[in-house]
């Protein structure tokens, strides 16, 4: 059994919220990452960035005793509840902050699902791009293709290729957005934690972070609706290139 007892190992986990101490002595909220036997890694925002590091499991653990805490009788009164109401467990509506719970961190499973969802849509924008000009080679070579003909199919051409771009731009924007959703719901939780409680009248390091996470946000969704908008124009642009090719062809 490890040095921390049975209690610490199921409250260290990722996903939980947790207080670190820096080298310069600042003391910041992050969010645990990883739990290993010595070593626990944490990761939190500053200055626009993801920062993370390694942090001795004890060290933490003293730092922030409510993980060193046992909870008997919560767990005996929901053995209770659930005794009492015929197996069916009760469900307490009153919730503060601090209780709010921090749904574990599963980057690795967002971002497996993300690229493969990706490579897919980027698949099929390239292939969709192959077949546009295959198949206008071979009509160009059954068909002579008059002047204006081929200026056309030159126009449509860079029109699918500009889109294919987009889309390529827009799931890479709206992945980097994916890629941190996890770890701000937890850090949004901890800040209202922070901000509820009454050692946010005497630090304001909760309001740096939050100035922090912010920024961070807007610039990524931000990139992300300059992405989704570049994609809609040129889409409505498509259309309207399809709309007088086919106008052209019935003349």
């Amino acid at each position: 059994m490890s040095e921390l007892g049975p209690l610490q190992e199921d409250s260290l986990r990722p996903g939980v919220n947790v207080d670190i101490r820096r080298t310069d002595g600042r003391v910041h909220p992050a969010v645990v990452s990883a739990v290993r036997s010595r070593l626990v890694t944490v990761e939190w925002f500053e200055n626009g960035q993801t920062k993370g590091k390694d942090v001795d499991r004890q060290t933490l653990v003293a730092l922030n005793p409510a993980l060193a805490k046992a909870s008997p009788q919560l767990q005996s009164h929901r053995k209770d509840s659930s005794l009492s109401t015929g197996g069916v467990p009760v469900l307490h509506r009153k919730t503060t902050a601090a209780s709010l719970p921090c749904a574990p961190v599963h980057k690795e499973d967002n971002n497996d699902l993300c690229n493969e969802l990706t490579r897919e849509l980027e698949r099929a924008a390239q292939l969709s791009l192959a077949l546009s000009k295959k198949q206008a080679a071979e009509t160009g070579a059954q068909h002579p293709l008059s002047h204006h003909q081929q200026n056309q199919h030159r126009q449509q051409q860079v029109v699918e290729q500009e889109e294919a771009e987009a889309v390529a731009d827009l799931l890479r924007r709206y992945r980097a957005v994916v890629d941190v959703s996890d770890l701000w719901m937890t850090t949004d939780v901890r800040l209202l934690t922070r901000m509820l409680s009454t050692r946010a009248l005497e630090d304001d390091t909760w309001l740096r972070e939050l100035e922090d996470l912010v920024s961070v946000k807007m610039d990524l969704l931000s990139n992300l609706r300059d992405a989704v908008n570049k994609l809609r124009k040129i889409k409505d642009s498509t259309r309207t290139f399809i709309r007088e090719a086919e106008g052209n062809g019935r003349r």
